[in-house]
């Protein structure tokens, strides 16, 4: 479960929210583009990131967000992918698991580490984990 959205007028009480709420969940913070750069906006972040390691909670990793918009127009294709419906599950489940292996994506390394999981049920859940991202879930 993600905290994607978390407002506040008093840092102390955000703490202590923080740390007293039943609800166990990765905050994640999206900021626009450039944020750094822009004063109000960069305060306004710091105050959270500061509330949230406050509270016990440790940043995992920054992404950055692109977006395709028809203006982009599409580029050329090269022709090297084909892609074509795949009926069995099972196939589509077994090519997550190989390109998930050696993964560099931090929140697929830390939610999926076998020794945290048991390997059985870590193999189930890679791909699982993936297709939930894909169908937006």
């Amino acid at each position: 479960m993600d905290l994607d959205w978390f407002d506040f007028t008093d840092p102390d009480a955000a703490v202590r929210l923080l740390r007293t709420a039943p609800l166990r969940a990765r905050y994640s913070l999206k900021l626009p583009p450039g944020w750094r750069a822009d004063p109000a906006v960069r305060e306004q972040a710091r105050i959270r990131i500061d509330a949230a390691i406050a509270a016990g909670l440790s940043p995992l990793v920054e992404r950055f967000r692109y977006r395709w918009t028809p203006d982009c127009g599409m580029p050329a294709r090269p022709g090297r992918l084909e892609f074509r419906p795949e009926p069995d599950d099972a196939v589509v489940l077994d090519v997550f698991r190989r390109i998930h292996e050696g993964s560099l994506d931090a929140h697929a390394r830390r939610a999926h580490r076998p020794a945290r999981v048991g390997r059985r049920r870590h193999r189930r859940q890679v791909p699982v984990f993936h297709i939930g991202k894909l169908s937006g879930s």
